[in-house]
């Protein structure tokens, strides 16, 4: 990991490991046996347009963002 991690972060070859931290896995109901974890993008039933983000791993950000965008974008245009 180190390696890998050095092109972008080059001083991480000077680190010096102390400890990790450790979070909770977050996935959707009887998905604990796979690595499934979806991002789900859910509007709220109320007259501005706010939305619900479940995003279920890092890597989805991108997605995310682009498809909030679009979806404000097209409640935005619907309002005119």
């Amino acid at each position: 990991m180190t390696d890998s991690s050095c092109k972008w972060l080059p001083d991480i070859l000077n680190a010096e490991y102390i400890d990790y931290l450790a979070t909770t896995r977050v996935v959707l109901p009887f998905s604990e046996t796979s690595d499934r974890r979806p991002s789900v993008i859910e509007k709220l039933p109320l007259n501005s347009p706010f939305y619900t983000v479940f995003s279920g791993k890092v890597d989805h950000s991108i997605w995310v963002a682009n498809e909030i965008k679009a979806l404000l974008q097209a409640d935005l245009e619907a309002k005119r």
